[in-house]
């Protein structure tokens, strides 16, 4: 396996797709949903799954999202940096457009090795949002510590 930023999502993303070679179903992608412990309730069959989703919903800037899982009524989008932190406005954007899009029912994963606040985005905001489940802070290191171990045994 080769540690960089978009094998892992392409990883990600091939894990928690029901239709993934992994043959295991829905599975990884129930266990995935239930850690998360949502406030929401909506519809957890699986519409799609697209990598590096375009945030077609903003005027001035267009940037990808590593992963957006859709559902009926619902989305889950995970912007994966396992060393990087995000760019400026980054986050502030694809929150944005996953609102525009998604009128407020979407939660942000932001996927780092340690589960870091981004950068990009201010305290308070962070705050509001993981209270209203609009955002997760999840780390390599705690919610992925399979591959984590791997990472660390490949650098």
């Amino acid at each position: 396996m080769d540690p960089k930023e978009n094998d892992l999502s392409d990883l990600i993303a091939g894990h928690l797709n029901p239709q993934g070679s992994h043959g295991q179903r829905d599975a990884f992608l129930k266990r995935f949903i239930d850690s998360l412990k949502l406030p929401e309730a909506f519809e957890r069959t699986l519409a799609s799954i697209q990598r590096e989703h375009g945030t077609t919903h903003l005027t001035h800037v267009t940037r990808f999202v590593d992963v957006v899982l859709e559902f009926p009524d619902y989305a889950i989008a995970i912007e994966n940096k396992p060393w990087a932190g995000a760019q400026a406005s980054q986050l502030e954007g694809y929150r944005a457009h996953l609102d525009s899009r998604y009128g407020g029912r979407f939660c942000l994963i932001y996927l780092t090795a340690d589960g870091r606040p981004p950068g990009s985005m201010s305290e308070e905001i962070v705050k509001d949002e993981m209270k209203a489940g609009r955002l997760a802070l999840l780390s390599f290191q705690r919610h992925i510590p399979v591959l984590a171990r791997r990472l660390h045994q490949d650098l």
